[in-house]
């Protein structure tokens, strides 16, 4: 039975926070709470999948802006259930000066029909050295995002998973205009997603796996492609 794990974190804001900057600032403290453990620090520093994703604040404020003195939550998902229950102890232990982590819980989700699913964040795929974007070619986009979310499977699973036809039965982009996120020093471009999946029992797996640990790239380094399901 393929299954993944849930956190949701809950926490309490020191300060204002602009939205464009939670996805960096919460990578930042989720990879605190891997490196207070030597297994997780190897995998941090690891060049291959991660294998976990992480959503935004919840709830969403109208004006972007993230407020000193609420409390929020966010989510994080992952196929590892070392990592999920190491997470869960470290990450009220993290100092920061923005952010006071109150609660971890952690919960064992099984895999379930999906019809289909939409990003929460966006979606980063890049085409040689490009960010795809509004107007680029979709197919070329179909195909990407399933070849991203095979080797995800075989990369964690270590088991091949290869079909012949496209998994995605239609794809529609939600954003009107390329979503644009400030990282360091450059500019990350992505899109919003909904994805109908076909019903085999391989697409299936690979909705899963969009799912469990986001769609395309940059999951566990700024949450991009957190997905819910439907």
């Amino acid at each position: 039975m393929l299954k993944y794990f849930e956190l949701t974190i809950t926490v309490f804001l020191k300060k204002d926070i602009y939205f464009i900057e939670t996805n960096a600032l919460l990578s930042k403290i989720i990879i605190k709470a891997m490196a207070l453990d030597k297994q997780l620090l190897e995998k941090h520093l690891d060049t291959g999948y991660k294998h976990y994703v992480f959503s935004g604040f919840y709830p969403i404020e109208k004006d972007k802006y993230y407020k000193e003195g609420r409390v929020y939550i966010y989510r994080i998902r992952t196929l590892d259930s070392y990592l999920s229950q190491k997470l869960m102890e470290n990450l009220p232990l993290i100092e920061d000066a923005n952010i006071k982590t109150i609660s971890v819980q952690v919960q064992e989700q099984k895999r379930r029909y999906i019809n289909h699913i939409y990003t929460l964040t966006p979606a980063v795929a890049t085409v040689n050295n490009e960010y795809w974007t509004l107007g680029n070619d979709i197919f070329l986009l179909q195909e990407r995002i399933q070849n991203n979310l095979e080797k995800k499977y075989k990369d964690f699973y270590e088991e091949e998973i290869k079909i012949e036809n496209p998994f995605i039965s239609s794809i529609e982009i939600l954003n009107k205009k390329p979503i644009v996120y400030r990282y360091k020093t450059t500019s990350i471009v992505g899109n919003r997603f909904r994805i109908f999946v076909d019903s085999d029992e391989i697409s299936q797996k690979l909705a899963f796996i969009a799912v469990s640990t986001g769609l395309l790239e940059k999951n566990s380094a700024l949450g991009m492609g957190f997905c819910l399901a439907k």
